[in-house]
């Protein structure tokens, strides 16, 4: 016969034996469990709801189309689109940085505050826009210099097209002003551009240094 200790303590056992075999049947069943330790373990297939982790380490993640980082809920968060191999970075919801592949070609658009860089076309709406599905391309400066001129300098580029460019006169020492072509604003210096040269023109006539910024930009 068992005393009334032993009954309870056998009661005790028995309780905490049938839980943790209720833990176990959930796990197997796929059911979520509030709280699991894991020293090592590999998983074939596994279905998580939500997993918390203060480390990650591994040599490949790989995951679905879509991938967030941060919180989706604020509405700041980055997405790793599969579907075009892209990054989309989302600014209260909506994605106002594109950078990767769109239709196989590159793509590296961040948008002003609102302006949704997947769907909005116009470059004026934008910080950067690199899109070569539409022929847009930052502007990539070639070369720059200065040089002093009194008539006519010829700079090549040696592009093979004409290039966008910037050119700037100092009409005072240390005072520069930017100049326009040819002949804008009656001055006599003025600038203009072909598919070899920079020409620098000054018809003032004294010296003057000009300073030129060459830009890969092709003028259409």
């Amino acid at each position: 016969m068992l005393t009334l200790l032993e009954r309870a303590l056998l009661k005790r056992k028995v309780a905490y034996n049938q839980a943790r075999v209720k833990k176990l049947e959930d796990l197997l069943q796929g059911k979520h469990l509030s709280l699991v330790k894991i020293a090592d373990a590999f998983f074939t297939n596994a279905k998580i709801g939500t997993l918390a982790v203060n480390k990650l380490t591994t040599g490949r993640l790989a995951v679905g189309t879509l991938f967030d980082i941060g919180d989706e809920e604020s509405g700041d968060y980055i997405r790793k689109s599969g579907e075009d191999v892209r990054i989309l970075m989302y600014k209260d919801d909506v994605p106002q940085v594109v950078m990767g592949l769109q239709t196989g070609v590159p793509v590296f658009k961040v948008g002003k505050d609102g302006i949704n860089a997947l769907t909005d076309n116009d470059p004026n709406n934008f910080v950067l826009y690199a899109d070569q599905i539409t022929d847009y391309t930052l502007i990539k400066e070639k070369t720059r210099g200065s040089v002093s001129v009194n008539g006519t300098q010829n700079v090549a580029h040696g592009l093979g097209y004409i290039p966008l460019c910037l050119v700037f006169c100092e009409i005072s020492a240390g005072v520069y002003r930017k100049v326009f072509g040819p002949n804008y604003d009656g001055t006599g210096i003025y600038f203009r551009v072909d598919g070899t040269n920079l020409v620098l023109v000054n018809t003032t006539g004294g010296a003057l240094d000009f300073s030129y910024y060459i830009f890969y930009d092709e003028v259409d």
